[in-house]
C-alpha cells in the first residue's frame, strides 16, 4: 500500500476544509462527503475524504449537530480560514463605484460622515456597519478659547494637538462679560495645556475657589462650561446600521442568547469597549471569530475591525459585525476599502475646521 507524503495528506486536508467551509458560508446548511466529492475539484473517494473530515472534526476545525449529518465549521476552523488567506478578494468595480459614488458629494460634519460610513459597510455587506467616534475626552488640549457671540451666548472653541477642533455654544441666562472669558480663557490654557480634556473636565470645579475672587459671575459660568465638556463627547458614541439584515442570518434558535446579543448591542458604551479593545494595538484588519471575544453574548457572530486615522495616528475604529459564516476575503477588503476612503475625507473635515 502506498504510503501518501505528509506535505501532501496536509495540504488534501487543508483543501477539504477550505471547500466545506466556503460550501457552508453559501448554502448555510451542514456538508457531506458525497457533495466535496461531486461539487469540488479533490482527486479522492467520499470513503477517503469523510476519513478526513473525521481526522477535521478531531482536530476542533469541524462540528457535527447529529451523528448522521454532514460536517459544520467551528470558530477554530474561520479561524484557520482567515489566518491562511493569502489574498484578499478583490471587491467588484460596481461596490467600489459606489462606494466613490456615497462620498461623492461634500461632507462638512464628522457625524455626516461616520452615518453615511455605517450606511454603506452595513448595505455592501449585509451585516452590521459601525463607526467608532474618536474619543476627544482621550486628546491633549493645544487651546481653549471663549468668545462672546451674544448677551446670553458664548462659543467655546477647543483645538487639540492631534488637530480636532470643535465649536460648542454655552446659553447664559446673563450678559457675560469679555474680561471674564478672556481671563477664564487665560486661566485655564495656562494650567491645562497637554492635559485631556477629561482631565480638563475633572478638575474643572476644583479650581473654582482658587480663581473665583476676580469675578463673582465666574464660579456659574464655570459650571456651565463644566457641564458643555461633559455633554460633547460621550464616551458610548457609535454609528451601527443594519442590524435588521444582520439579524435573521444569526439562525441563533435559543431564544435566550439572541436576547443577550441584542441586549448588548443596545448597551452602546459596553459595546464601544468590546470593539475598542486593542485599539492602541491595531496595526491592520483586525478578525474576531465567535468565542474569541471571551464573551459569550458574541459566540455567535465575528467581527471585522480596522482604524481610520488623523495623518498616521489611529483615532477610531470601523467594520462590520455579522454570522460567523460570512465571506471573510470580500469583508476584510470591503472594511479595508471604505477605511482607506474615508481616512482621505476625515482628514480634509479637521484640515478645514483648523482654518
Amino acid at each position: 500500500m502506498r504510503k501518501v507524503d505528509s506535505e501532501v495528506a496536509e495540504q488534501r486536508k487543508e483543501k477539504i476544509l477550505q471547500a466545506i467551509i466556503y460550501h457552508y458560508i453559501h448554502t448555510e446548511k451542514p456538508v457531506s462527503s458525497q457533495i466535496i466529492n461531486k461539487d469540488y475539484e479533490i482527486d479522492l473517494s467520499s470513503a477517503s475524504i469523510r476519513n478526513i473530515m473525521v481526522q477535521l472534526e478531531k482536530e476542533g476545525y469541524l462540528t457535527t449537530q447529529h451523528v448522521s449529518s454532514g460536517r459544520m465549521p467551528t470558530d477554530k476552523g474561520y479561524r484557520w480560514l482567515v489566518d491562511s488567506l493569502m489574498e484578499l478578494q478583490s471587491l467588484a468595480l460596481e461596490e467600489r463605484r459606489k462606494i466613490i459614488e456615497e462620498y461623492k458629494s461634500r461632507i462638512n460634519e464628522f457625524n455626516e460622515l461616520f452615518v453615511r460610513t455605517s450606511h454603506l459597510l452595513a448595505t455592501l455587506s449585509n451585516c452590521a456597519g459601525f463607526v467608532i467616534a474618536p474619543n476627544i475626552n482621550k486628546s491633549k488640549l493645544k487651546l481653549l478659547h471663549l468668545m462672546k457671540l451674544a448677551e446670553d451666548r458664548v462659543l467655546v472653541i477647543i483645538v487639540t494637538h492631534q488637530g480636532f477642533v470643535q465649536h460648542n455654544v454655552i446659553l447664559t441666562d446673563y450678559d457675560a462679560d469679555e474680561h471674564l472669558l478672556n481671563d477664564i480663557s487665560q486661566i485655564l490654557n495656562e494650567k491645562f495645556k497637554d492635559s485631556t480634556i477629561s482631565e480638563l473636565t475633572n478638575k474643572l470645579p476644583d479650581i473654582i475657589h482658587e480663581i473665583e475672587y476676580r469675578h463673582k459671575e465666574l464660579n456659574k459660568f464655570i459650571k456651565l462650561l463644566s457641564n458643555q465638556l461633559n455633554r460633547q463627547a460621550p464616551d458610548d458614541e457609535i454609528f451601527l446600521e443594519g442590524m435588521d439584515k444582520m439579524l435573521p442570518k444569526l439562525k441563533i434558535d435559543d431564544y435566550k442568547r439572541l436576547a443577550s446579543f441584542i441586549q448588548l448591542i443596545e448597551h452602546k458604551k459596553l459595546l464601544r469597549q468590546v470593539i475598542e479593545e486593542d485599539f492602541s494595538k491595531m496595526l491592520n484588519t483586525h478578525v474576531t471569530i465567535g468565542k474569541e471575544h471571551h464573551m459569550p453574548e458574541l459566540n455567535d457572530v465575528s467581527l471585522i475591525k480596522t482604524v481610520y486615522k488623523l495623518g498616521e495616528e489611529p483615532v477610531g475604529i470601523l467594520g462590520i459585525i455579522g454570522p460567523k459564516r460570512m465571506e471573510y476575503p470580500k469583508m476584510i477588503s470591503l472594511v479595508n476599502f471604505v477605511a482607506s476612503t474615508i481616512n482621505k475625507i476625515f482628514n480634509k473635515i479637521v484640515g478645514e475646521k483648523a482654518r
